[in-house]
């Protein structure tokens, strides 16, 4: 399909303008191990990178992704944090128990 019929159906063809979240996931979740050369100290190089193919959807379907991923992202943050609190309480309580406190 040429590159006009894929911009007129939203398709942005310019990697600079994928968003992060969205292109970080992708990587995520291709296996790079065909990108990946070198034994001793493995790496990824431009060249390498040059023969990978990742999926680009339509610009505001990459948006909704990042917006969800950012949103998913917050809520991990938020139950991390609520999970540390009793941990935390926990950990004063065994304390003082084992000082002779309660």
């Amino acid at each position: 399909m040429p590159k006009a019929d894929l911009a007129a159906q939203g398709y942005d063809l310019s990697l600079k303008r994928i968003p992060i979240e969205y292109l970080a996931a992708v990587l995520r979740m291709r296996s790079m191990a065909d990108t990946i050369s070198g034994t001793a100290q493995p790496q990824i190089t431009r060249q390498n990178l040059q023969h990978v193919t990742l999926p680009i959807p339509p610009i505001l379907s990459q948006r909704e992704f990042a917006r969800r991923v950012t949103a998913v992202e917050a809520l991990k943050t938020a139950q991390r944090a609520a999970l540390a609190e009793p941990e935390a309480l926990f950990a004063t309580l065994q304390h003082r128990a084992f000082r002779g406190e309660l």
